[in-house]
């Protein structure tokens, strides 16, 4: 069935399946392995690592991860606190790759993952947080028990930090959380992605979204963990702020 809407210039066919593929299939950020840092490279006269991983998450859909640490001469100690870096929507982990600076300086290592249905890893829809949090579980529990960690961070922007937020209070092993331009709610989030898409009116939007359920609300349930939570926008010194903020809790 197809729901049409009059638009000045042209008729746009707009169907039930047509609007969610908005939000569960937005466009793919597909890279190279090579735009990723280099196995090997030097950041203020030290030398540091890039090992991949590939993880697998419950689905059975492989997960292309990557750690940065400097080499183990440079290593301030033995076990060094990390970030586990995740990516918004219609991204990837290159985009983690971006606060590294930030964090390095500071002694703090750097974890970044494609989520299923992005970048490199399998899987050909998003979830925006939904089914995210159990990649993010993967990852903790993969993370957590390398040698060389002590305490975990997360920093999530968008979608990532959605995941983070729902995530979070299931696990004690999270000492903090860095938050970018979080949403709230599933269904508000949805919504004005659906109208964004040719101006679609928000009468056609409501009743699409009547014949669903389907909501996610996490905000009150992280507030009453009680954790180290730091929200920001995107500039670059609230990243500063944030890597600043989040080594203080880390070191």
């Amino acid at each position: 069935n197809q729901l049409k809407m009059e638009s000045t210039n042209n008729n746009y066919p707009i169907s039930y399946s047509t609007l969610w593929k908005l939000i569960i299939r937005p466009n793919r950020d597909t890279y190279s392995p090579s735009s990723l840092i280099d196995p090997i490279f030097s950041f203020d006269d030290k030398t540091y690592f890039r090992k991949d991983y590939t993880l697998v998450n419950p689905k059975g859909l492989f997960l292309k991860c990557s750690l940065i640490e400097p080499e183990p001469e440079n290593r301030p100690s033995e076990k060094m606190p990390i970030i586990i870096y995740l990516h918004g929507n219609s991204s990837s982990r290159l985009e983690g790759l971006s606060i590294a600076p930030y964090l390095l300086r500071k002694n703090i290592n750097l974890f970044v993952f494609d989520f299923s249905g992005s970048g490199l890893s399998e899987g050909e829809s998003i979830s925006l947080g939904y089914n995210e949090k159990d990649d993010l579980k993967v990852v903790i529990d993969f993370v957590s028990k390398l040698p060389g960690v002590s305490k975990i961070g997360l920093w999530g922007r968008s979608m990532g930090a959605a995941t983070a937020l729902m995530y979070t209070p299931l696990d004690n092993r999270i000492t903090c959380l860095g938050i970018d331009s979080p949403f709230s709610e599933f269904k508000l989030l949805a919504k004005q992605l659906c109208m964004s898409y040719k101006g679609i009116p928000n009468f056609i939007v409501d009743f699409i979204f009547s014949l669903s359920n389907f909501n996610i609300s996490f905000m009150q349930k992280l507030f009453s963990s009680c954790l180290n939570v730091f929200f920001i926008s995107c500039n670059l010194s609230s990243i500063n702020l944030l890597s600043f903020s989040l080594y203080k809790l880390l070191i």
